[in-house]
């Protein structure tokens, strides 16, 4: 398990994750799940990946062959879903069969911020349905509300906890155009990162190196990690 956050702000997002790797073993081939780092979709379209990490390479190879350039939110919507979709029910289709169907690691979920011809945060996501074996593709979450947060975690407690520190470390603290980092971002990365390491003092699933991206229009994407 690992953890990614985005927050839509009011010229950008901010995406942050944890670095958790692990290494599954089935019957079949090895395969690791990890949010281990943001990938760069477009040049204003950033990510974070739960699930299994070689899907969210080809993933990513798959989103960065395409022209997304000046898509409105449903286009980049539909490409960023059959991106996802597709690319899970390839490798399941390959690797699939060797795993036990109740892995409950066998997911491909982006948690995607940034800004198209407006401000936007996302989460595309699929997994196997431990029931039938199937691809379960899960409802697209978007948000287009100043402040409003995406968690991508398996663990609702650690979902929880993520939104109320961070609502917390902002409250009263003004949006402002300073930058690339404000006084918001500043409080708000700060406290991701240490509840991260809170909630990685409580389970081993969580923690290694916590990246962050911080997508502002007419600014430099800024990045940066805490190892």
């Amino acid at each position: 398990m690992s953890l990614g956050i985005a927050q839509r702000l009011p010229d950008g997002a901010v995406i942050v994750c944890d670095g958790m790797e692990k290494k599954i073993a089935g019957d079949g081939p090895d395969f690791e799940v990890s949010a281990r780092r943001i990938y760069q979709l477009t040049p204003s379209v950033f990510a974070a990946h739960l699930g299994v990490c070689q899907v969210a390479d080809l993933t990513a190879e798959r989103i960065a062959g395409q022209d997304l350039s000046g898509l409105s939110l449903s286009q980049l919507q539909t490409a960023l879903e059959r991106a996802v979709w597709g690319t899970w029910e390839e490798w399941l289709s390959d690797f699939g069969s060797g795993i036990p169907v109740d892995n409950p690691f066998m997911v491909s979920a982006f948690v995607i911020g940034g800004f198209v011809r407006e401000p936007l945060i996302m989460r595309v996501a699929c997994g196997r349905d431990p029931a039938t074996g199937q691809t379960a593709r899960m409802p697209t979450e978007i948000g287009m509300d100043h402040g409003q947060i995406i968690v991508l975690t398996v663990d609702d407690e650690s979902d929880g906890l993520m939104r109320q520190n961070l609502g917390a470390a902002v409250a009263g603290i003004q949006y402002t155009n300073d930058g690339p980092r404000n006084a918001y971002l500043d409080a708000f990365l700060d406290q991701a990162v240490a509840t991260i390491r809170h909630l990685a003092t409580r389970n081993d699933e969580i923690g290694g190196r916590i990246s962050w991206a911080v997508i502002r229009k007419g600014r430099p994407v800024e990045t940066g990690d805490d190892e």
